[in-house]
């Protein structure tokens, strides 16, 4: 491990996790429901109990969120077994592969976790490979399928055998779950829903409804009933009354916590400044001009 204090103090939060891990991701300045929303999955990935919905603004970050917390949660064993959820098969497999891409291309991961990225590295992206890797002689038993990665079994690793699997909302959710080395059954002890409905989806009343039915019978289903399952959703609002809409109604789902973040906090005093802005990103050449516009009056608003 390169750097002790910085994997210790990230153990417990996640918003310095994803700054000093991932400099590339998060370099803007997070806004104050940025803040909230990172508060949350922490608790909630943390203790794993309740089921919250957050509903963000459409190129708020909310998928990138999504990643760095589940690579977050397993890495320092916070959650064993994670289900993300996308509105397609294409969603999800875009989201796994994405933290692929992350889990062995991060040199600051390999840096801090060694004992859970360097295996998956080695594998050099082949499933194949996984089948057969040892360490000190022993199976690793990892796995590194399409829409599944389980973390190498290292002794003293935190993501010890930790699961993470992605799959679409139509897609075949029930019976995610998986079968150790000693025959015992790992099932999820938490679900990311992440923006599981589409435009066309918002709009049709069929396809809300069986959304919910999923959600409702075949999600919760995925743990025994005297097994706790903790569920996150992200989420924007398209359409009055689409999934989103309903989730965050405590009249029709008491047992959800809910949030409503808007795109604009609070509107500029000085509206003419942004229409003048407006303006210049209209003509030809405004690239610089438009720079010089937003700097010069930004700082005089300081």
């Amino acid at each position: 491990m390169k750097n002790p204090p910085r994997r210790i103090k990230a153990r417990k939060d996640l918003r310095y996790f994803c700054t000093e891990y991932f400099p590339a991701k998060f370099k803007l300045k997070f806004s104050s429901y940025h803040e909230k929303v990172i508060k949350t999955f922490q608790k909630e990935l943390i203790e794993g109990k309740e089921k919250v919905t957050l509903a963000m603004p459409r190129g708020s970050g909310k998928t990138t969120l999504v990643q760095t917390a589940v690579i977050w949660a397993v890495l320092f064993g916070h959650c064993r077994f994670i289900v993300v959820i996308g509105a397609s098969k294409a969603d999800a497999r875009k989201i796994i592969d994405n933290i692929k891409a992350d889990l062995i291309g991060n040199k600051r991961l390999l840096e801090d976790f060694p004992e859970a990225i360097c295996p998956l590295r080695k594998l050099g992206g082949s499933a194949l490979q996984a089948r057969g890797q040892r360490y000190l002689g022993e199976l690793t038993n990892v796995q590194w399928k399409p829409d599944m990665v389980v973390f190498p079994e290292i002794a003293g690793s935190l993501a010890s055998g930790a699961t993470i699997v992605t799959v679409g909302i139509h897609g075949g959710i029930r019976g995610k779950n998986r079968t150790m080395p000693d025959g015992s059954i790992a099932r999820p002890d938490m679900v990311v829903l992440d923006d599981v409905q589409t435009d066309a989806d918002a709009r049709s009343p069929v396809r809300i409804m069986k959304i919910e039915d999923i959600i409702n019978r075949t999600v919760s289903g995925l743990v025994g009933p005297a097994e706790s399952l903790g569920m996150i959703m992200t989420c924007t609002v398209i359409e009055p009354g689409d999934v989103a809409d309903r989730y965050l109604n405590p009249k029709l789902y008491k047992h959800w916590q809910s949030m409503r973040f808007k795109m604009v906090e609070q509107v500029p005093e000085r509206m003419d400044l942004w229409d003048n802005y407006w303006e210049i990103r209209n003509t030809k050449d405004y690239v610089a001009a438009s720079r010089n516009h937003y700097q010069s009056n930004t700082q005089q608003q300081r």
